[in-house]
């Protein structure tokens, strides 16, 4: 096995005492699911998505740039809402969950926490931030999912149902009319008076008494020539013009439709232009409502916005801006991503190289860009786990079939009509050292497939619900489940069998949802809990403790071990802990994107993929952890001992050479990769002693590794 060394970053401090000594530096790809707010700001159009804000050149809807989380300084990445302050210039945003901000004269952006007294309004969800416009005054009004809200000089005044306005609660959309009135769309659109809301829409009709009645959202518009239009999610459109209401229904046989328009704007003659997302642009011309000859895109480019610039149309998928120029159409990508496809579930071959699935059920190499489609007899093989044994055979599981990669790149599938496998879904797979491929299917038990025969195991505790099967050192296996009331850990050679739980052992967790294998540092670490996590190893039960709180709910489900380091996330934060230390890394504290973590891995580097939903995203923190690059998987670790471990004055090394005698150098490590010591040293063939002086370290954790023809032995110490 050979050490190399990874690139390693200043410190990044997460708490007082519990932290690694070379964090890393982050990286997204961000995949817009919907567009949310326009603004034309300092020569561009800023789009705000929930990927962050695009930049666009108003002329030719070319993208211009990227602000987010990562490269930004955004305080989140689903931003909601923008407006521009009218006396400083300067852009404000709102957001889905971490309130508003705004930008200020050095380019940094200014967090805007909203009152604990509103935060309470919304009964422990989120304060959704819909829409920002800044009043005549210049105040700064925020339509939000639990009411509408002025900011004047760090003061807040607050409307809704509980101070009298009887269907005032989310505000989608705000506008001023012609005389500088604030309007807001709620479930009915009001107008500030007197700095109170009032109802000013229709009040005759159905539903519950009103003519014009939004459910889920809402817009408004104020014309150049004064004209007031609200939108509701019904298809009802009212315009309001010279004082008086004029409906237009679609039941009425317009060629609207009965929901809400995804964009409503202006054009340069006066017409109200509108666009839903099946039939396109309509424009009204003062009298009638006109198709605008544009076409929607294709069915399978769902659309997320659309715009109106000039004398442009464009359009907005997740991937690609649509130019509409006099019929016209230019697409031109929305984002470049240094990857084939967005993926969905990782696995390390023996190489430790990273595969991905992709939405097609192929998987690829993150690092080279290889291929594998999985397909067998002309139909797609729907992949829910796959795993790589030591010889680098690639094993699917799929439904109620495994499936093994064959030398002529097909595949020989097994279920219950050529196998001992049940027809029901697999749960859980993994491939042991020996590479053998175990096989977990809840109440029917546990399988295990040697190349040759199938074995199947039915005793206790195999017929119960496992949270997750990982192969041990040697031919072991271990897996987790809840049985009799408790959590318990279990360790399966093919015979024997070790059962571990709080009442027979040091196992002190209350849930075990995810398990991991370190073969260096022999350990099996063990997740689930909020506020800890344990390792087990040849001297019993450790416990860590997460060095920060986080909810009840925040249980860890996914932890990759190597290499004397584990990684473990929960659906909102990252843990890593190396050397008796912690990095922890949550949406408040670091760049990680906003959306629930479903997916997690570690490529060659130790470079961390975390796959968010929700919106969809991608963050790659590298961890400039030590890395170890493996040339030949198969053949086994050279063995380097360490000893007195904590060293005092010196350190005895002992390792087993199999070369012949040579000399070799032996280089010691601090953990932020600086050499400390070197000197050549003479080994022979057989058992060999090697003796260092350390007594000139400081205390602390190294990396003693002694270099050979053979390849290189790694040891780590602590220095007392």
């Amino acid at each position: 096995m050979i050490r190399i060394l990874f690139l390693l970053f200043p410190v990044l401090l997460l708490s007082q005492a519990t932290l690694i000594a070379q964090p890393g530096a982050w990286r997204s790809y961000l995949f817009p699911s919907r567009i949310n707010d326009y603004i034309e700001y300092a020569g561009e159009v800023w789009v705000a998505t929930d990927a962050g804000i695009f930049t666009l050149n108003p002329a030719t809807g070319a993208v211009t740039g990227h602000i987010s989380k990562t490269n930004g300084g955004l305080p989140s990445n689903e931003i909601e809402a923008m407006a521009i302050h009218p006396q400083t210039m300067q852009p404000f945003i709102g957001t889905y969950d971490v309130a508003m901000a705004h930008r200020d004269a050095s380019g940094e952006w200014q967090r805007i926490a909203y009152p604990e007294s509103i935060m309470a309004q919304a009964n422990s969800d989120k304060v959704m931030t819909y829409c920002l416009q800044f009043d005549a005054q210049g105040r700064l009004w925020a339509g939000t999912s639990v009411g509408l809200l002025r900011y004047d000089n760090e003061e807040w005044t607050f409307f809704n149902q509980s101070s009298g306005q009887g269907f005032l609660r989310d505000v989608w959309s705000m506008s001023l009319d012609e005389d500088g009135a604030l309007l807001a769309a709620s479930h009915l659109l009001y107008k500030i008076v007197n700095d109170v809301p009032q109802v000013i829409s229709p009040v005759f009709g159905e539903p519950f008494g009103h003519e014009l009645f939004s459910y889920s959202d809402a817009k408004v518009l104020t014309a150049s020539n004064g004209d007031v239009w609200f939108f509701t999610d019904t298809g009802r459109i009212g315009l309001l013009r010279d004082g008086e209401w004029e409906v237009f229904d679609p039941s009425e046989g317009l060629p609207l439709l009965h929901r809400l328009p995804i964009f409503v704007s202006e054009l340069p003659n006066g017409h109200l232009s509108v666009f839903f997302e099946d039939i396109g642009f309509f424009q009204f011309d003062g009298f009638d409502w006109v198709e605008a000859g544009t076409s929607p895109p294709p069915s399978d480019s769902p659309l997320i916005g659309a715009y109106t610039s000039g004398a442009a149309n464009w359009l907005f998928t997740k991937s690609h801006v649509m130019s509409i120029v006099s019929g016209d159409t230019v697409a031109q990508p929305l984002y470049e991503y240094p990857f084939q496809i967005f993926p969905h579930l990782f696995s390390s071959d023996p190489q430790r190289q990273l595969w991905a699935l992709g939405d097609q059920q192929i998987l690829h190499n993150l690092a080279t860009g290889d291929t594998i489609h999985c397909r067998h007899n002309g139909q797609p093989l729907w992949v829910s786990n796959f795993t790589f044994t030591p010889d680098g055979t690639l094993w699917l599981m799929s439904s109620t079939r495994v499936a093994r990669r064959t030398a002529g790149s097909g595949w020989e599938v097994f279920d219950h009509t050529n196998s001992p496998l049940p027809q029901q879904s697999i749960q859980r797979m993994t491939a042991d050292a020996l590479g053998r491929i175990w096989i977990q299917a809840n109440s029917h038990g546990l399988y295990r497939f040697d190349g040759q025969d199938w074995k199947h195991y039915t005793q206790y505790p195999f017929t119960q619900y496992m949270y997750d099967l990982k192969a041990g050192a040697g031919g072991d296996i271990w897996f987790s489940s809840h049985t009799d009331n408790q959590a318990q850990v279990g360790r399966f050679d093919g015979v024997q069998m070790q059962l571990f739980n709080a009442a027979n052992s040091g196992m002190q967790m209350d849930y075990v949802l995810a398990l991991a294998y370190d073969a260096q540092s022999n350990r099996l670490w063990v997740g689930g809990d909020t506020e800890k996590v344990q390792y087990y190893d040849t001297a019993g039960w450790f416990m860590e403790t997460f060095p920060l709180q986080a909810p009840a709910y925040e249980w860890v489900r996914r932890i990759e071990a190597r290499d004397g380091y584990a990684v473990m996330t929960s659906n909102n934060r990252v843990m890593i802990y190396a050397d008796g230390q912690w990095q922890q890394f949550d949406q408040a504290n670091s760049p990680l994107s906003n959306g629930a973590i479903y997916a997690m891995g570690l490529d060659a580097d130790n470079a961390l993929w975390l796959v968010h939903n929700n919106p969809a995203a991608v963050d790659i923190y590298e961890t400039g952890l030590l890395v170890s690059k493996v040339e030949n998987p198969i053949a086994p670790a050279l063995q380097l001992s360490a000893f007195p471990n904590p060293a005092g004055e010196s350190l005895t090394l002992e390792l087993t050479h199999s070369g012949h005698a040579e000399q070799a150098l032996l280089c010691i490590f601090s953990t932020d990769g600086k050499l400390v010591q070197v000197r050549p040293v003479t080994l022979t063939a057989g058992l060999c002693r090697v003796e260092a002086v350390v007594s000139g370290l400081l205390p602390g954790v190294y990396f003693v590794q002694i270099e050979t023809g053979a390849g290189r032995y790694t040891a780590r110490f602590v220095k007392g």
